[in-house]
């Protein structure tokens, strides 16, 4: 009897090896300049094949200033908002050429269903050397904002963080012309996975990026309404500036076409 409990432990044990796969698994540190300035440490997980991945943003950490820092441990974060962004992510399907977002970018979570975009580069003959590794330049302009990428040839991955994608190698660091918004690799591995760890029903609630962006305007009008209904009506508005415009110039994406 127990030699029988021994060899069926042994089957399960091989049998949940066999069905792990290896994934590669890499870590970005995130910057942005949001209404006060954020970092966070997300991860990019590709499948052996490169079909799929799945890039889940952190929690934002928010900082006194806005230098780029390369190891989040070195951030002097002012105030940890571990929740109301953590479950921000997206995921890739290159064989359907999908890529599904998750994003909360005021207060409601939004399912976006898009193409994947195909980003175009400008390969550039400069490089420069980080860490023993050459690294080549690259520039792109993609929804309103402009880019620099560093790349290596080393690491044949074209899947970067967040859309990131179509680079001749594994980008290294990423940064918008502004510095409103940044990433820079700090490790990359291998680990044994049954699979990406998604857990939303993909076909659940997605709306297109065009029904997003009307969705996300008529949430901040209606957030901009309920903040003016509470002002004292004798209160007299010296500035026109709207909060809602300023909050529309610090998102990602300016523009979507």
């Amino acid at each position: 009897m127990m030699q029988r409990l021994h060899l069926l432990i042994a089957l399960l044990f091989a049998t949940n090896i066999y069905a792990q796969q290896e994934y590669t698994v890499i870590t970005y540190i995130g910057h942005h300049n949001l209404d006060r300035p954020a970092v966070t440490e997300d991860i990019l997980y590709l499948s052996p094949d490169q079909k799929t991945s799945y890039y889940q943003l952190g929690p934002y950490k928010f900082t006194k200033d806005l230098a780029f820092p390369k190891e989040l441990g070195k951030v002097i974060v002012v105030q940890d908002k571990s929740s109301g962004n953590t479950d921000q992510f997206l995921y890739f399907d290159f064989d359907k050429g999908t890529l599904h977002s998750r994003v909360i970018p005021w207060k409601k979570p939004y399912l976006i269903k898009e193409p994947i975009p195909t980003m175009r580069w400008k390969l550039h003959q400069e490089t420069k050397i980080i860490d023993n590794k050459t690294l080549h330049k690259a520039t792109t302009t993609f929804r309103g904002r402009n880019y620099t990428a560093w790349y290596s040839l080393d690491y044949p991955i074209s899947i970067g963080p967040w859309k990131f994608n179509n680079l001749p190698g594994l980008a290294f660091a990423i940064t918008e012309e502004n510095e409103n918004y940044s990433w820079y690799l700090t490790d990359i591995k291998k680990e044994m996975l049954k699979a990406l760890p998604l857990h939303h029903d993909l076909n659940r609630g997605a709306i297109s990026l065009k029904d997003f962006s009307v969705a996300f305007h008529n949430e901040i009008k209606l957030e901009d309404r309920m903040f003016s209904s509470r002002l004292p009506k004798d209160l007299e508005i010296i500035s026109s500036k709207s909060n809602s415009n300023e909050l529309f110039k610090k998102q990602i994406e300016l523009t979507y076409d």
